[in-house]
């Protein structure tokens, strides 16, 4: 077994979790009380904080648009 294996293994025996009703007020993964302007600002630092931690750079204060896909639904 790898080093790899063998740490995911203990984060495997560590981990505790509780289960709630989506609806809970103890729930926090959904913003329902923020207005459209600031969900968007919401999302826009969410995006920008992961960028710095996975690059380790600030992000670009530009967006690529040639990069943007947009996804049709059937």
């Amino acid at each position: 077994m790898s080093s790899i294996e063998e740490r995911a293994l203990k984060r495997k025996n560590k981990i505790t979790y509780a289960k709630m009703s989506l609806h809970s007020d103890e729930h926090h993964s959904f913003h329902t009380h923020l207005d459209v302007k600031s969900s968007w600002e919401l999302l826009a630092r969410l995006s920008q904080e992961a960028w710095k931690e996975k690059t380790g750079q600030f992000p670009p204060k530009r967006v690529d648009k040639s990069i943007v896909k947009f996804i049709t639904y059937s």
